[in-house]
C-alpha cells in the first residue's frame, strides 16, 4: 500500500499559520490557519462530489443494462409464444 501524500496551497498555508502562531503573531496565523483549514475542506469537497459523480454514472449505466435486458427477455418470450408448432409437422 503506496501512501499519496501531495503537498499544495492549503497545507503550506497551514504550516505557515502554525509557525506565525508560535512565533506570536497571533492575527497573521491564525488568519493562515483558517485559509490553510478552509482549502483543505474545499480539496476534500471537491473529491467527494467527484467520486459521488462517478458511483451515479456507475449505478445510471448499470441500470441501462438492466433496461435492456429486461426488453430482450420480454421480446424473447413473446417470440416464443407467438410461435404455432402445430403448423411445423
Amino acid at each position: 500500500m503506496a501512501l499519496n501524500i501531495n503537498i499544495q496551497s492549503s497545507e503550506i498555508l497551514m504550516v505557515g499559520g502554525f509557525s506565525c502562531l508560535i512565533a506570536g503573531l497571533t492575527v497573521v496565523g491564525w488568519t493562515t490557519l483558517s485559509l490553510g483549514f478552509l482549502g483543505c475542506f474545499c480539496k476534500f469537497a471537491i473529491e467527494f462530489q467527484k467520486q459521488q459523480e462517478q458511483q451515479r454514472s456507475y449505478t445510471d449505466i448499470e441500470e441501462g443494462f438492466k433496461a435492456i435486458l429486461t426488453s430482450l427477455k420480454t421480446y424473447s418470450t413473446q417470440k416464443v409464444k407467438d410461435v404455432d408448432y402445430s403448423k411445423l409437422n
